[in-house]
């Protein structure tokens, strides 16, 4: 297959080449070609970066938009955001800045908001959301549960300045959902290493119980092994991991799981497996809390739980 860009480039582009669905099938079968999304396609051996990712979106954003919102997420390459490819392409988030005009077209996802003129960057030929203001955006809906998550995915990265973050919040008035920005902003944890682990320690810290640390190591005498929990108290040996479906589901996962587990328990430790499930009731917390209570000298327990014991 022979094409002289390494621009991504859509199907209507390649039909226009000569290359119909067949060869286009053939050309991925070989290896010529990879899927960016449906009805979106790039040489294999162009790399997945910041770069083709913005070059790909603009074949389906309006001319002069600005990608926002999870347009500008997957731009960025913030991992542990999970994104429907497919889906972003087809409901693309945009912003046109300067002028208020509205672009009529089924499935685009247009916002109306001001963005500072150096909270904007270009990537090839996009425009698009700084990192901190895309952080922002994101962490800015309802979900308190979502924004932490978002904004720890962000952190994970270590390209997340939070002053940025607060500056842009400041001058944000009567943006919606800034209130929620406000209650996770001082919780942002880049320890955390997926969404339900974020979810997970805030439902935590609602509950009333000590923040705990994340990534919490556990030395193991027996093998000479470092082990990470999610979260975890050092001084109570007690710790909570999140096991999520797609990452803890196979036999191989829950085997080495339950080793892992194993080896951790043998030095002392008590650790609690929440799954999403739980995740949406409390039943798990009530023993949590018990454990950590059982575990602390009398004279600081109620230090940390005052009545709630």
């Amino acid at each position: 297959m022979n094409i002289f860009t390494n621009k991504p480039m859509s199907t209507a582009q390649l039909t226009h080449l000569g290359f119909d669905r067949n060869a286009v099938r053939a050309a991925i079968s070989r290896g010529h070609l990879r899927r960016v999304a449906r009805g979106v396609y790039v040489k294999s051996n162009v790399p997945d970066n910041s770069l083709t990712r913005a070059s790909a979106l603009s074949l389906v954003l309006p001319q002069s938009s600005v990608a926002v919102g999870m347009s500008a997420a997957w731009i960025h390459q913030i991992a542990g955001i999970e994104l429907d490819i497919d889906d972003l392409f087809a409901r693309p988030e945009f912003a046109i800045v300067g002028r208020d005009t509205h672009i009529e077209r089924v499935g685009i996802v247009q916002h109306r908001y001001q963005i500072a003129h150096g909270d904007l960057i270009r990537i090839g030929d996009l425009s698009l959301t700084s990192f901190d203001r895309t952080a922002f955006d994101l962490a800015r809906i309802r979900d308190a549960y979502k924004a932490l998550g978002y904004l720890d995915m962000c952190a994970g990265t270590g390209r997340l300045d939070v002053e940025q973050v607060i500056r842009i919040r400041k001058e944000s008035l009567g943006f919606r959902f800034v209130g929620t920005i406000d209650f996770v902003l001082p919780l942002i944890d880049r320890g955390s290493q997926s969404m339900g682990e974020s979810k997970t320690r805030l439902k935590i810290i609602e509950s009333g119980l000590p923040v705990p640390t994340t990534q919490c190591p556990v030395f193991i005498p027996t093998t000479g092994q470092t082990f990470y929990l999610d979260v975890g108290w050092q001084r109570v040996k007690v710790g909570v991991e999140f096991d999520g479906a797609a990452d803890h589901s196979s036999p191989e996962q829950v085997a080495h799981d339950e080793d892992r587990r194993r080896l951790i328990g043998d030095t002392g430790w008590k650790i609690f497996v929440v799954r999403g499930e739980d995740l949406r009731n409390g039943r798990w917390l009530n023993e949590l809390r018990l454990a950590i209570q059982s575990r602390l000298p009398r004279s600081i327990a109620p230090l940390l739980f005052g009545a709630r014991q």
